[in-house]
This record gives C-alpha cells, sequence and structure tokens, in this order.
C-alpha cells in the first residue's frame, strides 16, 4: 500500500486513479494496480514518437493527430502512472471562491468583449467553492454551491479569490477519493494571474470570423536561467495549429503571431505556446 507506482481506482465512479501512499476515505470496491510497467510502456511510447516513429494503426496520419495523440499519451502518464512529487508545502485557508468552467466563460470574465466578436447574452453564472489549502502552482477547493458546477479532469476554470485582486485561471488536475463531506473537492492548476480576452483569426481571414481566445502573457516577474516561459494562448479546440500564424487582436491593436508549440488540450480547448511576430 505504501509504494508510490500502486494506484487505487475506486469501482462504479469516474474518479481518477489516486496513489494508494496518499492516503483518502472511500466507500465500497477498490481495484488495486502496479503501474510501473504502464509508466515504463507510457514513456516508451512517447519517446519513440517524439523521435518520429510511426502512428498506431487507426490514428490520423497527419501532423494535428501526432500531436493529438502524443498529448494523449503524456496525459495517461501523468493521470495513471507514478505521481509527480509535490514542489510546495500546502498551505491551509478557508477563504471563499467563485468560479465558472469552461472557455467561453473565462474569455467573458477576462475582461470583456472586443469588436468583431460577438459575446454570449449575459455571463455565465458563477458557482461558489471554499479553498481547503494552496500553493503557489494551484489550489485545493470544495464546492459549496447548492447546484454545484459539473467538472472533468483537465477542465478550464475562471477563479475569483476572497482577498485577491483580479481573475485567475486553471486547470482541474484531480478530484478528491472520497465519497464523504459537503461538497465535491478538486484541485486545480494555476495557468494566469493575468488572462486577458482577445480575438483570433487565421492570418487571412476576414475580421467576420474573428474567434473568441484568451492571451496567457509571460510573467514579467520570472526569474532564473535561461528564455523566459513563452506567452500561451487559448484557442476552441480543433481550429489552429501549430506553425500557423493568427492574427491576434488585444483591445484596439492588431498584431501577428505564430503558434509554436500544443501544450496541453482539455474539453473543448486547446493552448499553445505562442511567438509575436513583428
Amino acid at each position: 500500500r505504501m509504494a508510490k507506482a500502486v494506484a487505487i481506482v475506486p469501482v462504479g465512479h469516474d474518479f481518477p486513479p489516486f496513489s494508494a501512499n496518499k492516503g483518502g476515505s472511500i466507500e465500497g470496491s477498490k481495484i488495486f494496480l502496479l503501474t510501473f510497467d504502464l509508466a515504463f510502456q507510457l514513456q516508451e511510447q512517447i519517446r519513440a514518437l517524439e523521435a518520429g516513429a510511426d502512428l498506431p494503426a487507426g490514428v490520423g496520419r497527419d501532423r494535428s493527430a501526432r500531436h493529438q495523440y502524443i498529448m494523449l499519451l503524456k496525459r495517461l502518464l501523468r493521470q495513471w502512472a507514478i505521481p509527480p512529487a509535490r514542489q510546495f508545502n500546502r498551505l491551509p485557508s478557508r477563504a471563499r471562491v467563485v468560479m465558472c468552467a469552461g472557455l467561453p466563460g473565462v474569455w467573458q470574465y477576462s475582461r470583456g468583449a472586443h469588436t468583431g466578436v460577438m459575446p454570449a447574452t449575459g455571463l455565465p453564472p458563477m458557482t461558489t467553492c471554499q479553498v481547503i489549502n494552496h500553493t503557489p502552482a494551484g489550489y485545493a477547493l470544495r464546492q459549496t454551491d447548492p447546484h454545484p458546477t459539473t467538472l472533468r479532469i483537465g477542465e478550464l476554470i475562471a477563479l475569483r479569490v476572497e482577498g485577491r485582486t483580479g481573475l485567475q485561471v486553471a486547470m482541474v488536475r484531480w478530484f478528491r477519493n472520497t465519497l464523504k463531506g459537503s461538497g465535491l473537492e478538486f484541485g486545480c492548476e494555476l495557468l494566469s494571474d493575468s488572462p486577458e480576452a482577445a480575438a483570433a483569426a487565421g492570418e487571412d481571414a476576414a475580421d467576420a470570423s474573428l474567434t473568441p481566445v484568451v492571451v496567457l502573457p509571460e510573467d514579467a516577474a520570472a526569474t532564473g536561467a535561461g528564455e523566459p516561459p513563452a506567452p500561451q494562448l487559448l484557442l476552441p479546440a480543433g481550429q489552429f495549429e501549430v506553425e500557423q500564424a493568427v492574427a491576434l487582436r488585444r483591445g484596439n491593436a492588431t498584431g501577428f503571431a505564430v503558434l509554436t508549440k500544443l501544450v496541453e488540450q482539455g474539453p473543448g480547448f486547446e493552448l499553445y505556446d505562442y511567438a509575436p511576430v513583428a
């Protein structure tokens, strides 16, 4: 039970596996999985594909399909194999949070609409949560709203935390594997403290085809050796691809950018690194 590569899967629920040595209280039947071999196989497949190996039969042959398949394997490795070591100590808190899920809601709460983009009528409702603990990289939250939001692993959420100014954007990474307590507990990884609603289109597209996107600016305070992290774009799934040039409208200014790397995929969205083009 104390081995880090032993995972517990609750039978009859859609919780992801969790490491046996993390404990957790759950009723009902459980499956215990030894995931060393799974981790090694996933790592080997990812290494081979990133070195140019052929995709399995039944997977599309274009560049987009390759990226999507590799991202799927990486997500499986993260969720089913050996959990990563925690990088920060968690600090307890009881701050209140309001949140909404999905890229359209994140865009609307990220400082309004822009010319050429037709926003939905009204803002999506925010539901209430409570912080259980937090680190510089994210939060553990408990839903306390009488009508809680339906969430999935990889869901994009917008957060407003009591005592903080501005909006934060995060991604759901895990659910607490317990059926006890007052509400669903989940963990989210912070993507940005300063999301910016914007609009994008293919380089040669007309303004009428602008798509709502969210810019995650590079962190000006980031320090350390090497290049600073690239700015990122949250885009609707399936509408853009790596190495595509896009027109990017931020406020009243329009510039150009090249999507350089597919970083993450989730329900209804894709996250890309991008490079501004003069």
